[in-house]
Order: structure tokens, then sequence, then C-alpha cells
């Protein structure tokens, strides 16, 4: 989180020397906004605020804010993290030029729906469109949607 108010460019340079040091790829950073909305909005931007609140907000309103961001960046994590995963099951599956036995394209549904049931579909299509292989992309995708379909019948 980021509370400073009245932000120099310079400032806001150095602040994202730090920010880039010490912030991991996956961690939210909420940006608090003084005065100037467009300016703060600018700021937030080039230092890759994940979300902005209005400083004067309630207390509670931050609380619930910063608690919604820690959920997200868990979810998206675990969604990355076994579409990855999934990723490398289809390369190494399909690679091998071996035939697919039951027991293994099972290995890669359980996979796949555990991605689904842990962070929902959202996302796993937002984890597997980050692959540059269309193929791959496509598979994951039709098998998530699948999945994510197949859970919902029933539930």
């Amino acid at each position: 989180m980021s509370d400073v108010a009245h932000l120099t460019l310079e400032a806001v340079l150095r602040l994202k020397r730090i920010l880039e040091r010490v912030r991991g790829a996956d961690v939210p950073f909420l940006f608090l906004i003084y005065g100037n909305v467009a300016r703060a909005d600018a700021q937030a931007l080039v230092l890759g605020a994940t979300d902005t609140l209005p400083a004067g907000a309630a207390i509670k309103s931050l609380r619930s804010r910063i608690i919604r961001m820690q959920r997200e960046a868990v979810t998206k994590g675990t969604a990355a993290k076994l579409a990855i995963e999934a990723r490398q099951y289809l390369i190494q599956t399909f690679g091998s030029r071996r035939a697919v036995m039951p027991d293994v394209a099972m290995t890669g549904t359980e996979l796949i729906v555990r991605a689904i049931r842990e962070s929902g579909i959202q996302d796993w299509v937002l984890a597997v469109q980050r692959f540059g292989d269309a193929t791959h992309q496509r598979c994951l995708l039709v098998a998530g949607l699948a999945a994510a379909f197949a859970r919902s019948l029933v539930q």
C-alpha cells in the first residue's frame, strides 16, 4: 500500500525503483489517492498499482479492499500455477508420441478439475490466456470450460 501525498515526478520514479526491488510479481499494490484524481491515477499506473482508493475512505473500506486484494492474489497465483502444471502435462503427454492411456488422461482431467475447483473458471481463463501457444490455450480453455460446466451441473 502506498500512502504518499503530493508525489513529484522524481519521487514517483524513486518509489517505482524501490517497489521493483521489494515487490513480487503477484503481490497486490494499493495506491491511496489524495486531491487531483487524474494525476494520482497516472502515478498509480506508472507505479503498477493493482487498485486505487481515495485516502479519505473509511478504515472499514480500506480493510475490506486489502482483504479482497489478498484473496485475489492467492487465487490468481493458484490458477497460474495449476495452468502451468497442466500445460507441462500436455507437453509431456502428447510430446512423447505414445498412446494416451485412460489413466494418463484421468490424471490430466483431475489436474484441471482441481484448478477450477480451487480458483474458478475466470482465473483459469486469465491464467491460460497468458500462454503464447494457441494450441495449448485452446486445449486448456476447452477442458477448463467443460470442467466448470460439469461442476455447475452437480452443484
